[in-house]
């Protein structure tokens, strides 16, 4: 049983290029990993694959650095997809946003002024390169990716939304 469990994994585990690009995605989002956890995968994986040792440190770092920049591109792509669909129009994105962005009646005046104006789609961009650019939030037991989105929201709002699609709305609804 285990030689079986054994070539399953290494089939669809051992190497970077047989996962697929979701798996990286849901990890890019996952504020406690990011960017910089996932660059850590992937040079243990190139370390593993290293046994004979042909590939230097440095050349291992710069694989995994340019996997991660590959991820990080798809994932924009990822995301430009509902930005380029016909009704996601800047004021039908601003209408969706209003919707995403729930505020209680005592924050209601702040809310408005938060998300009054359009949101341009070109700051997609700049969002997630931001979102991504800051640190990870480290590793906390009692940790809720959707609580943190919902915090978070006003600060990434066009990320949220996306990332919203990507996990799905049924789940995204506990905690946003």
């Amino acid at each position: 049983m285990v030689p079986g469990m054994k070539e399953k994994y290494d089939k669809y585990w051992s190497d970077y290029d047989n996962i697929s690009d979701y798996v990286f995605f849901a990890t890019l989002l996952d504020p406690q990993c990011k960017s910089k956890f996932v660059k850590i995968v992937f040079t243990q994986m190139l370390k593993a694959k290293n046994k004979d040792n042909k590939m230097y440190v440095d050349e291992i770092e710069s694989k995994a650095r340019a996997k991660v920049i590959d991820i990080e591109c798809k994932l924009d792509k990822f995301f430009n997809t509902y930005l380029e669909r016909p009704n996601m129009t800047p004021s039908s994105q601003q209408e969706t946003l209003e919707e995403v962005v729930k505020f209680d009646d005592e924050n209601e005046f702040f809310g408005s002024y938060m998300t009054s104006g359009s949101v341009s789609l070109s700051s997609l961009e700049s969002q997630l390169q931001r979102y991504l650019s800051e640190n990870p939030i480290g590793f906390d037991k009692g940790y809720d990716i959707f609580t943190w989105w919902k915090n978070n929201m006003v600060r990434f709002p066009i990320v949220c939304l996306n990332s919203k699609r990507y996990f799905g709305e049924a789940n995204f609804h506990r905690g946003i």
